[in-house]
């Protein structure tokens, strides 16, 4: 008996024994499992970062030859200055970046070399019109060989961009060393091409900018609820919606109503305002391709859209097509001067016929009733401050927002410089050049920057 008992003791023990193996085995793989994602975890958000890293520094060398174009364009001291500002703030912002990414110590010296004396000699600039007028002509001959190489650092990214778009590896490309640079540092060297020259220069200085927020100005009347709303919306796309869905309230900036439908065989996505029930966005898909439109009967198409939508004074003021789609921003025009600040995005789906997009955010942001000061000088007394070389196509007597909150009238000239269309906007009042737009093409299209 007592064989026995011993028996089933020893055979308890095994099991016990058994189990509290098999949980440390089943706590030890699961530990290992744990620490595996959370290195994984670690690595995936590093390479982010690093990606994250990268494509600020390309937007940051973007900004740079986009606003350098404008300098060259600039004849006002003031102007000038003002250009010269955000172009250090940007050159600091890439100064900044290329340092976060894991490059050889010594491996692109002269790349960063110019991005830092770039951005001291910018700042130099800055200081320069604190005691002149404006910048002399050695100052554009500097600048001008600069522009060239900005041109061609922000060309060649593009090829280190597609690499990365690719499935391209910071963190991979770093951990392999050759000859004491890293693969990263190998890549990023051939961003310099062999027949880039990079411009000497030994100055050095920081700056810092800011932008002001804006209130709702051009909404009015009483707050409506969903079902309001929903009468808005039929009233503008008809009673046949189909799948017609109410998704709920967005509180952003604006206060909305948003709903989903479908019309035109796509899903659509609107939003319309809580205070005074105005369409605020509409957006859309592709539409099914019937028959292809022309430019102009897009143009009637969205200027049709906005009347029902109660737009009936607004006129096209910038237009582009693209891929099937033509796009259309619509300005009120009041006794020949466009009002910018009230502008209206509308797309339209040329194979379909239809509105794919919408959008009144700016309008309704900044519409108001002005009293709008006559101008002080000619369209000819403007045209004396555009710098030589720029062939003007078109003026015209234009509102336009600034920074600052500023709405300012101005006479918008569309130039033509060196293949590139520039719109440079000098006030009416006091003849001072106030801003540049440079057309810029990317892959969405043409935009203004």
């Amino acid at each position: 008996m007592e064989e026995v008992r011993t028996k089933r003791s020893t055979k308890g023990m095994w099991i016990a024994i058994s189990i509290v193996l098999a949980t440390l085995l089943a706590c030890a793989v699961v530990g290992l499992f744990v620490n595996t994602n959370r290195m994984n975890s670690y690595g995936s958000s590093l390479e982010q970062v690093y990606q994250r890293t990268y494509y600020d520094f390309e937007e940051d060398v973007n900004n740079v030859e986009v606003k350098m174009g404008k300098l060259m364009a600039a004849s006002s001291g003031s102007y000038q200055k003002k250009l010269i500002k955000e172009i250090s703030s940007n050159a600091k912002s890439a100064q900044n970046n290329i340092s976060i990414l894991p490059i050889s110590t010594t491996g692109l010296d002269d790349s960063i070399k110019f991005i830092n004396q770039f951005y001291g000699y910018m700042s130099s600039l800055e200081t320069k019109l604190e005691t002149s007028n404006k910048l002399d002509s050695s100052d554009k001959a500097k600048l001008n060989e600069l522009y060239e190489t900005i041109k061609e650092l922000k060309y060649n990214l593009g090829d280190f961009t597609r690499k990365l778009e690719g499935g391209y590896s910071f963190l991979t490309a770093s951990k392999n060393i050759d000859g004491g640079f890293n693969n990263l540092t190998k890549d990023l060297q051939q961003v310099k091409t062999q027949d880039m020259e990079y411009p000497s220069m030994i100055y050095d200085g920081p700056f810092a900018d800011s932008v002001l927020n804006k209130e709702i100005k051009g909404l009015d009347g009483e707050n409506v609820d969903s079902m309001q709303a929903e009468e808005e919306l039929k009233k503008i796309f008809g009673e046949n919606l189909k799948n017609f869905k109410y998704l709920g309230q967005t509180k952003g900036k604006f206060a909305t109503h948003d709903f989903s439908f479908y019309l035109g065989g796509v899903n659509q996505f609107a939003q319309i305002t809580e205070k005074g029930g105005k369409l605020l966005t509409l957006s859309a898909g592709g539409g099914e391709a019937s028959s292809s439109i022309d430019y102009e009967q897009a143009k009637a198409i969205a200027l049709k859209f906005a009347s029902s939508c109660g737009f009936n004074n607004l006129e096209v003021v910038w237009s582009d097509e693209k891929e099937g789609e033509a796009y259309f921003n619509l300005a009120p025009v009041v006794k020949s001067v466009i009002l910018y600040p009230d502008l209206v995005k509308i797309k339209v789906d040329k194979g379909a016929g239809i509105v794919t997009g919408f959008e009144a955010s700016t309008y309704y942001t900044n519409h108001t009733s002005r009293n709008i000061s006559p101008a002080v000088i000619s369209s000819e007394q403007a045209k004396n401050k555009i710098e030589n070389g720029y062939n003007i196509q078109t003026a015209k007597l234009c509102l336009a927002p600034l920074d600052y909150n500023r709405e300012v009238l101005c006479y918008e000239f569309k130039c033509n410089h060196m293949g590139s269309i520039y719109y440079i906007y000098i006030n009416a009042q006091s003849g001072i050049e106030e801003n540049i737009l440079q057309v810029v093409k990317t892959d969405s299209g043409q935009k203004l920057l």
